[in-house]
């Protein structure tokens, strides 16, 4: 009884291993425009043309985020960006990190538009990181401009790009 104890058990283990095996990679995670990416989700609502996602410096030499930024307002760079997918106009905020949709979606800027399905724009995710972030001393703002569709808009937001 042992050994079909045994047999069952390793039995169990290999087919949960080959259920994870063929469990794909999480989408748009890695370098991207200098930067490394990951996470990518949507930001507001799934129709709303915005995604966010975890953006730091590439890692060098063993360090997480060591290398320098694409442009100097990037070095030592680790938080979130969000992105208008159809513009590439984009927020980052080095520092934050977590829920930050549900964060920013519950300011005046944003509440509103986002309960009822209404666009909004990066003028309002602009308005609503300094609202929240504004005085924070560990975030730091950052706006730029993508040259290229993003891998995350691509996915979320296919053909938005203009």
């Amino acid at each position: 009884m042992i050994g079909l104890r045994h047999i069952l058990s390793v039995a169990t283990m290999v087919l949960s291993g080959q259920a994870v095996a063929l469990t794909p990679l999480p989408p748009c995670e890695g370098e991207e425009s200098g930067m490394f990416v990951y996470g990518a989700r949507y930001f507001g609502t799934e129709d709303s043309g915005f995604v966010i996602e975890g953006y730091r410096n590439l890692d060098k030499d063993g360090v997480v985020g060591g290398a320098p930024g694409p442009l100097s307002e990037l070095d030592n760079f680790n938080g979130s960006r969000i992105v208008d997918c159809g513009s590439g106009h984009f927020v980052a905020l080095h520092g934050a990190y977590g829920e930050i949709e549900k964060v920013l979606g519950a300011t005046e800027f944003l509440r509103g538009k986002i309960q009822v399905g209404k666009r909004f724009g990066i003028a309002d995710v602009r308005k609503a990181a300094r609202a929240v972030y504004g005085d924070d001393a560990f975030v730091r703002m950052v706006n730029l401009r993508e040259t290229e569709e993003t891998c995350a808009c691509r996915d979320f937001f296919p053909g938005q790009w203009k």
